[in-house]
C-alpha cells in the first residue's frame, strides 16, 4: 500500500472574521506530515456520531505501517470528516467576490504579481501551499481595500506583495523558513525596500483582513482529495497541481466555484486525461461527499467547472496567445521538470469528461463523430464528395446518394469512379476513418453498438448514411448519463427494430443476412425475438411498425 507523500504542516491560523472568544470556538491544531489541511472546530453542542467515511477508514488503515509519516497521517482518521466540512464552510465565507478583486487589482497587475511570485518561489524553493496562501491573501485584501491605499498607509505594489509573502511564510510550512523572514524579504526585494516598511504594510493588511489569515485554499482541498488516488498514475498528482496553478490566472474561474469544487474538478480532469480507472473517480466523489455531507453533492456544478478548466487548459496550451503568457511560460517550465513528470507538455483531451466515472469508449466515439462533423462541414466539393474516397467505399456511398443499391452507378463502377473524380481526397476519407474508429469502439461497448445500430450500423459499417448530428446527440446523451437506457424514447417497436440492426429500406437485399442472424442468435436480445419467428413473421412485424423515416 502506498502512503500519502510528505506535505506541509498546516493548521488553522487565526480566528474568524467576526472574532472568537475564550470558550474555544476554534482550535489551533499544528499537524506535521499531514496529507491535507486540518482546520478542526470545537462544537458546543453534542455532535451525532456518524459512520466514518472511506477516507477516515483509509487513514486508519495506515496505523500499523512502519513509516512514521504514515502513522502520523493515521492519527487524523478521527477528525478528518468534521475537519473537511469545517474547512469548506470557512473557505466559503472568506472566498472573495471576483468583481471586488478586479476592482482593487487590475488583471494585468495581478498577472505580473503571479509571474513574480512563481519565479521567486521557485528560486527560494517554497512550497505550492505557500504560493496559494499568498495569492489568496492578496486577492482577499484587494477585494476589501482600494487599489491606491493600504489602511491609510501609502504603499507600493511591491510592498504589498512582500507583506503577503511574509504573512504566508510565517503561517505556512516550517520547511519554507530556512532563513529568517527578514532575510527572505530583503533577498526577494534585493535590499531595495526597507524591511520596516514591509512590516508596516503587513500590519495594515492584517487589520484589513481582521487577522483572519488561516483560510483554506484550493491547494489544501486538492491535497485532501488526492489522498486516496495515489495508486493511480503518479502523473495525476502533478497534472492536477499544474491545472490548479493554471486557474490562478483566471480570477473569474478561480473564485466562481467553491474551493472544494474547483479542486475536485482539476483532479477529475487529471484522472480523465490519464484514463484512470473508475475506482479513482469513485474515491474522489466519496471524499468530496464528506465535504458536502449536509447537502447534495453538486455533480452538475462539478462537470461544468471541469469543462471550464478544460477550456482554460486548451487556451493556455496555445503559446503566446494568453494575456498571462509571462506567468504561463514560467509555469510550463516548472512542470516540465522530471520531478513534476513533465506534465506541462501533455495536450488536453479533445473534450472534458461528461460524467463521473467517465465512459471512455463512449466519449472516444463522441469525439470521433465530432471530428467527422468538422470534416464534413469543411468539405468544399458538395455533399457527395464528403463521403467519397477512391476504393469500394465510393460505390456504397454513391449508391446511397442515388437512393437505391440497384442504381445505375452501383451497377457501373466506372461511371461512379468518373462521377466523383477530382474530389481532392486521399486514399482514405474521413468517413473511412470514422467507421474504423467506431468499429473498434463498438466491439468493446455494447451500449455504443446499440446506439450505432439505431443509425444503420450493421456488423462493422453503416448500411446507410448516418445523420451525424443526431448520432452525436444520441451518443452525448448516454455519455452524460451512464445510467440512461440507450433505447431512449423511440418506443418499443423502435427498440426491436434497432436490436436486430436491420434497415427496412433494404429488407429484401438483406434477407439472407437476416435469416443467418436470426438462426445464429447474433442479431437479437433475449426476450425480443425468437428464431422460430422466421423471415415471414419478421417481415410482418416490420410492416406494422410506424417509424419515422430518415
Amino acid at each position: 500500500m502506498q502512503v500519502a507523500p510528505h506535505t506541509s504542516a498546516v493548521f488553522d491560523r487565526g480566528a474568524e472574521a467576526n472574532g472568537s472568544d475564550a470558550s474555544g470556538d476554534h482550535i489551533v491544531v499544528p499537524l506535521e506530515n499531514s496529507p491535507f489541511v486540518i482546520a478542526a472546530a470545537a462544537h458546543h453542542s453534542t455532535t451525532t456520531l456518524q459512520t466514518p467515511s472511506a477516507l477516515a477508514l483509509y487513514l486508519a488503515s495506515l496505523h500499523d505501517l512502519p513509516s512514521t509519516e504514515a502513522r502520523a497521517d493515521a492519527s487524523l482518521a478521527g477528525v478528518v470528516d468534521s475537519s473537511l466540512e469545517f474547512m469548506h464552510k470557512r473557505s466559503q465565507r472568506q472566498r472573495p467576490p471576483v468583481r471586488f478583486v478586479l476592482a482593487g487589482l487590475p488583471d494585468a497587475d495581478r498577472h505580473d504579481s503571479l509571474a513574480w511570485m512563481l519565479r521567486a518561489f521557485e528560486v527560494m524553493n517554497f512550497s505550492d501551499a505557500t504560493l496559494f496562501h499568498a495569492v489568496l491573501l492578496l486577492d482577499r485584501y484587494y477585494a476589501l481595500q482600494p487599489y491606491e491605499e493600504v489602511g491609510g498607509v501609502c504603499a507600493s505594489s511591491q510592498q504589498r506583495l512582500l507583506a503577503a509573502v511574509a504573512i504566508a511564510l510565517k503561517t505556512g510550512p516550517q520547511e519554507d523558513l530556512q532563513l529568517s523572514v527578514r532575510q527572505i524579504i530583503l533577498h526577494l526585494s534585493r535590499n531595495s525596500i526597507d524591511f520596516s516598511e514591509v512590516v508596516i504594510v503587513e500590519v495594515a493588511m492584517l487589520q484589513t483582513l481582521q487577522f483572519c489569515i488561516g483560510t483554506p485554499t484550493t491547494h489544501d482541498f486538492c491535497e485532501a482529495l488526492n489522498t486516496r488516488c495515489l495508486n493511480c498514475d503518479h502523473r495525476c498528482k502533478s497534472l492536477s497541481d499544474y491545472l490548479l496553478q493554471i486557474t490562478l490566472v483566471d480570477v473569474h474561474l478561480h473564485y466562481k466555484y467553491s474551493h472544494a469544487i474547483l479542486a475536485a474538478a482539476v483532479l477529475a480532469l487529471a484522472l480523465f486525461a490519464m484514463r484512470a480507472p473508475a475506482e479513482a473517480f469513485t474515491c474522489m466523489l466519496e471524499d468530496l461527499a464528506v465535504i458536502f455531507v449536509q447537502s447534495t453533492l453538486p455533480k452538475d456544478e462539478l462537470l461544468n467547472c471541469c469543462a471550464e478548466v478544460h477550456e482554460l487548459w486548451a487556451e493556455s496550451s496555445c503559446k503566446g496567445e494568453s494575456a498571462a503568457e509571462g506567468y504561463l511560460w514560467h509555469l510550463r517550465a516548472k512542470f516540465a521538470r522530471e520531478d513534476r513528470h513533465g506534465v506541462s507538455s501533455m495536450s488536453p483531451p479533445d473534450m472534458p469528461p461528461l460524467s463521473f466515472p467517465p465512459q471512455y469508449d463512449i466519449q472516444d466515439a463522441l469525439n470521433a463523430i465530432h471530428q467527422g462533423m468538422l470534416a464534413c462541414a469543411s468539405s468544399e466539393t458538395g455533399i457527395l464528395s464528403k463521403h467519397i474516397a477512391s476504393d469500394a467505399q465510393n460505390l456504397k456511398l454513391a449508391s446511397w446518394m442515388c437512393g437505391s443499391r440497384n442504381s445505375d452507378i452501383a451497377r457501373h463502377p466506372v461511371n461512379a469512379q468518373h462521377s466523383f473524380s477530382g474530389a481532392g481526397l486521399g486514399e482514405e476519407s474521413w468517413f473511412d476513418r470514422l467507421e474504423f474508429t467506431l468499429r473498434r469502439l463498438a466491439d468493446r461497448s455494447r451500449k455504443l453498438h446499440y446506439i450505432l445500430a439505431q443509425h444503420g450500423w450493421q456488423t462493422d459499417e453503416f448500411s446507410r448514411p448516418p445523420d451525424l448530428e443526431r448520432l452525436f446527440a444520441d451518443v452525448a446523451r448516454v455519455a452524460r448519463d451512464p445510467a440512461m437506457d440507450p433505447h431512449g424514447a423511440a418506443g418499443k417497436e423502435a427498440k426491436e427494430l434497432s436490436c436486430i440492426a436491420i434497415d427496412t429500406q433494404y429488407l429484401g437485399d438483406y434477407a439472407e443476412e437476416i435469416h443467418h442472424g436470426l438462426s445464429s442468435g447474433s442479431l437479437w436480445r433475449p426476450g425480443r425475438f425468437s428464431p422460430a419467428i422466421g423471415l415471414v413473421g419478421l417481415e410482418a412485424r416490420l410492416s406494422g411498425l410506424s417509424l419515422a423515416s430518415e
